[in-house]
């Protein structure tokens, strides 16, 4: 998190760009505490001054995650993804501060860059098998355009990767015959995981070893998967990346094509990702002009994102979103957390900077041509002759209600919150929460992160209580260094 820089006594702190670490940061008198985890910015003794944050929580419900600078905690602020601040000698003041995003396009390479793009996928892959070796090194399975690239990719290395696959009883979530296609086309050993509910105990815990929580339940069979592997792995390859970086924007259409790189765009497209509606946050709040302050500084937030990107269309600039926001704070994260709580390493081959280098010199019109239908992924499979892979039905991950226990979690949440023992009842109507329920408004993306932010936050209490060390950075800090507040 904090690094030397090349100038003498001069401190750089910095995230990167993908998330796989966090800069946390907190204002403590005329300190400024650095940490990459929550709990390490609090002293056991300051454990009663961890309060959730109202107006982020309304962030959460339309982001599916905490965008930056938000977390879940007043008063506590996060890096985004990519950004770094440089201070003096004598810490007293920033003398720069940057935000480098994943997907700048600046480019206008008009050639077809599939086997280019394919190469540093491969070089990606090497440097991580020689680093783990064949034998030691799991790669995720599913029979998705992102995970068969992968495991192709080491195929032609030379390589024979073991494959991880979760498995759901219910067919239709289940990809267990795509993922079993590839292993018999390669003639590898493929190690089914069939995913079966947990306890809440076991979801709570899940739920705790993440930096933040997300509303994204993909973290069940992800942290089952790995507990598996962590018997004789020590490094999972994952197939993430490959959407954000490789496909299209997420839940996109033609009609946002019309649109400009603007807040119109901005406004659109928050409302078809958002975890909860805007009528439906007005009501769970109970203060409709608080919530639609909050989303005019969604907007904001976007917005410059799509101004730091370069983007050309309205089509990049929604994958320069999701790249920048979605992939490091939700997807990134989901795998960082199951792989640390197995002590696994794990891996985004889809995602390397030689990857994104590339894309970021294409044209706008290149970049539009290959990420429609995944088609450099789409043309390769083709080439390894797996066309039922190619024609399948797009199926995404999803997880089964029943899996996760949604009805039962629900119910423990809202009695939670009507016996006042859960902090989310200070902060929502559980009558709202209870009417947009029966009603079926309530999407199941909402259930699973009040209660993920429920559980993470007694946790966290708990945690920063039992502490001895809070393993912060902290700097004792002028007004100049005031830069450092990031809202």
């Amino acid at each position: 998190m904090t690094y030397a820089h090349p100038e003498p006594g001069v401190s750089k702190i910095e995230r990167d760009r993908l998330g796989r670490q966090q800069v946390f940061v907190r204002r403590v008198g005329n300190s400024v505490r650095f940490a990459p985890t929550i709990a390490g910015l609090f002293a056991p003794n300051e454990a009663h001054l961890i309060e959730l944050s109202r107006e982020a929580l309304i962030q959460y419900l339309t982001f599916q995650f905490y965008p930056a600078p938000f977390t879940p905690i007043k008063g506590v602020q996060k890096f985004e993804p990519g950004e770094s601040l440089v201070y003096d000698a004598e810490h007293r003041r920033v003398k720069s501060r940057a935000v480098k995003p994943l997907l700048t396009f600046d480019g206008s390479d008009t050639s077809n860059a599939t086997q280019t793009l394919l190469a540093a996928v491969r070089l990606a892959i090497q440097r991580v098998i020689r680093a783990f070796s064949s034998e030691r090194t799991g790669f995720l399975a599913s029979g998705g355009f992102d995970s068969t690239t992968n495991i192709l990719s080491a195929v032609s290395l030379g390589y024979r990767p073991i494959l991880l696959t979760a498995a759901f009883r219910d067919p239709e979530f289940d990809e267990s015959a795509y993922a079993a296609m590839v292993a018999g086309h390669c003639s590898l050993e493929h190690r089914l995981t069939c995913i079966e509910p947990p306890s809440q105990s076991a979801l709570e815990d899940m739920v705790a070893g993440a930096t933040e929580p997300t509303c994204d339940r993909a973290l069940i069979p992800t942290s089952t998967l790995f507990s598996t592997a962590a018997a004789d792995l020590a490094c999972i390859v994952s197939g993430e990346g490959g959407d954000e970086i490789w496909g299209p924007p997420r839940r996109w259409s033609a009609e946002l094509d019309e649109l400009g790189v603007d807040a119109s765009l901005a406004r659109a497209y928050l409302g078809r990702i958002s975890a909860a509606s805007l009528s439906l946050r007005g009501q769970l709040f109970g203060d409709l002009g608080m919530v639609n302050d909050e989303f005019d500084r969604s907007i904001k937030l976007v917005g410059t994102t799509f101004e730091r990107s370069g983007a050309r269309t309205a089509f990049e600039a929604a994958k320069a979103l999701q790249a920048a926001t979605w992939l490091p704070d939700n997807v990134v994260k989901k795998d960082i957390a199951a792989a640390g709580r197995q002590g696994l390493d794990v891996e985004f081959p889809l995602a390397d900077d030689e990857v994104v280098k590339i894309l970021n010199t294409l044209s706008a019109e290149t970049h539009r041509e290959l990420s429609v239908g995944k088609r450099a992924m789409q043309v390769f499979l083709e080439s390894h002759a797996l066309p039922a892979l190619v024609e399948r039905p797009k199926h995404k991950f999803k997880v089964p209600g029943h899996v996760w226990n949604e009805a039962r979690l629900f119910t423990s949440l809202e009695q939670a919150m009507r016996s006042g023992t859960s902090e989310l009842a200070t902060m929502i109507g559980v009558e709202a929460l209870s009417a947009a329920r029966a009603s079926g408004e309530l999407d199941s993306r909402v259930v699973w992160g009040l209660f993920s932010l429920d559980a993470w936050y007694r946790k966290l209490v708990r945690k920063v209580r039992e502490s001895n060390d809070s393993g912060a950075v902290e700097l004792l800090v002028s007004n100049g260094a005031a830069q450092v507040s990031m809202a």
